[in-house]
């Protein structure tokens, strides 16, 4: 099943935060901000992949 582009925005606005957040609290290598820097990663090249694409 498909996220809806609404749903994934979310989940990266909510993701970028989390990140935001942890970074400010922790080392940024600590194990907790590389996970959820990973997973922010994952969701923007979900994202390119899906709703961005460039024409050649």
């Amino acid at each position: 099943m498909e996220i809806e582009q609404k749903d994934l925005l979310e989940e990266i606005e909510w993701a970028r935060e989390k990140m935001y957040d942890l970074s400010s609290q922790l080392n940024r290598t600590s194990h907790e901000v590389v996970a959820i820097s990973s997973y922010l990663d994952a969701l923007l090249n979900k994202y390119q992949s899906t709703y961005y694409k460039i024409e050649n």
